[in-house]
């Protein structure tokens, strides 16, 4: 088992790793090994992947620099370095024909604690977005410190993400309601995750309000989903603005009823053009 983790808090009980000040060591390429879930929750941009690699083959490793890697013995007692920051310079190094490289060490008790220390660094450089984010979301939310939190967990994670709750609220719906098809144009840069949510949001209002004329036209490919939610939405804005000028034209009529109170209609001897006329009264039988 792994050196118990000495847990500093800041702003949520974030853990940090307990190398201290100590100074970075020098690791084979070959003796790191990949830890498949950090693998998938941190994408490699290729553009930038290139670039480093290019730097690399001329500048060699920026010592300034060095990967997180987290030791820690599995159940068959073996010591492991997981890599848990740092996926695209290790790429790089490779490509590059680098052998070795400086690292920092880490002990975590858990892979949560590995995950939020490597949350920190990702997030102190750069703010996760498309799939990354959505995958970091997911992994919070499942974990056992999210779970165990009294209170608002989307805000939470947005404080752990630096990101707002109402991003973590959005995330988390295109987690649980989002097709493959919409996933993968995420992954692919094709879609952002709000675009999705709102996708999701417009085939909601579709199923719920849609009339059966429209859903034919979707059907037959004359209007898309986007479309009929557009007319929905006017419809509503329509009937809206119908009821609120009927609700002001009785309230003006009665205003004119409490203005002339008392007098029977018809009979309104005021007059506005000036013009001074008798009155006639009835006279009594």
């Amino acid at each position: 088992m792994a050196k118990k983790l000495n847990i500093i808090t800041a702003g949520g009980n974030l853990p940090f790793a307990n190398n201290g000040l100590k100074l970075s060591e020098n690791i084979l390429v070959v003796k790191i090994e990949e830890h498949e879930k950090f693998k998938n929750l941190f994408s490699i941009d290729k553009a930038l992947l290139n670039r480093i690699t290019v730097d690399m083959e001329k500048n060699n490793f920026d010592s300034s620099q060095p990967v997180h890697i987290w030791v820690t013995k599995g159940d068959d007692g073996k010591e492991h370095n997981y890599l848990i920051d740092g996926y695209t310079r290790v790429a790089a190094s490779k490509m590059a024909g680098i052998k070795m490289i400086p690292y920092f060490k880490h002990t975590f008790e858990t892979f949560e604690e590995a995950h939020r220390y490597a949350l920190h660094l990702q997030t102190d450089r750069r703010n996760l977005n498309g799939i990354d984010l959505l995958k970091n979301i997911q992994e919070l939310m499942g974990s056992d410190y999210i779970q165990s939190l009294e209170g608002n967990k989307n805000e939470a994670i947005g404080k752990e993400l630096g990101v707002s709750e109402k991003t973590v609220e959005r995330a988390n719906k295109v987690n649980s309601m989002a097709s493959d098809e919409q996933i993968e144009r995420i992954e692919n840069g094709e879609a952002s995750p709000n675009q999705i949510y709102n996708e999701i949001i417009n085939q909601e209002t579709v199923d719920e309000e849609a009339t059966d004329e429209q859903r034919e036209r979707i059907e037959s490919g004359e209007a898309t989903v986007k479309d009929i939610c557009k007319e929905i939405k006017a419809e509503k804005k329509s009937r809206k603005a119908s009821k609120k000028k009927s609700t002001d034209k009785d309230d003006d009529i009665s205003e004119s009823l409490s203005t002339n109170e008392g007098t029977p209609a018809g009979l309104n001897f005021n007059h506005s053009d000036g013009i001074e006329r008798p009155s006639y009264r009835l006279s009594p039988e």
